[in-house]
């Protein structure tokens, strides 16, 4: 009877002793995946703030003690009690310079002024007739650039045709005045005649 008692007591230690080693071990395990998901989160960091120094225009400020103490606290197993994984010491967030407001700048308005349409000139009316010494006036002054309306009077004989060769201009004045438009004409001296040439006069532009 003591000898089945004493199995069993031995039966119960060994039990006890293997439950607790299985304990330990799953202490162990849970320290260790704690530990490395730490460690794992710390380096992560530790490149994201590496790269955010690298990039132009802006500067990363963190402090080291954060992340050394994270990374000692990895390293460090505590046997009676182990945070869980989720539970990782926050960082200060780092401070980025922000850029400065751009100021969009305003185009420069361009003022025109509206030309002023100029005024027309009105028409220079000529007018020529025939005496018994030819043409009266035998000599006409008239301006340039403002159209000219040429006016002659009735005529016979050689008389009765009017040439301003220059212009090309041939009027008939056998049945009454005839008339003309030259419109306007530059600075000049220009010479009309009668039909034969016979009698003559001058257009003079200024």
């Amino acid at each position: 009877m003591r000898d089945n008692t004493r199995r069993d007591d031995a039966a119960n230690t060994l039990s006890r002793e293997f439950a607790r080693e299985e304990r330990a071990r799953a202490q162990r395990r849970r320290t260790g995946i704690a530990a490395a998901v730490l460690l794992a989160m710390a380096v992560t960091i530790a490149v994201g703030l590496m790269l955010v120094a690298r990039k132009p225009g802006r500067t990363a400020v963190a402090s080291a003690a954060p992340l050394a103490a994270v990374i000692a606290g990895s390293r460090t197993v505590k046997s009676e009690t182990t945070k869980p994984a989720g539970e990782v010491p926050a960082l200060p967030p780092s401070k980025a310079a922000s850029p400065a407001p751009v100021r969009a700048k305003t185009p420069p308005v361009a003022v025109v002024k509206a030309a002023r349409p100029k005024q027309a000139r009105s028409a220079q009316d000529v007018a020529i007739g025939i005496g018994t010494k030819g043409y009266e006036p035998s000599s006409v002054v008239v301006r340039a650039g403002v159209p000219i309306v040429l006016t002659v009077g009735r005529g016979q004989g050689c008389a009765a045709g009017f040439e301003l060769p220059a212009l090309g201009i041939h009027l008939d004045n056998s049945a009454g005045p005839a008339t003309a438009r030259l419109g306007a004409l530059k600075p000049g001296t220009y010479k009309f005649t009668c039909s034969m040439g016979m009698v003559s006069g001058r257009l003079v532009v200024r």
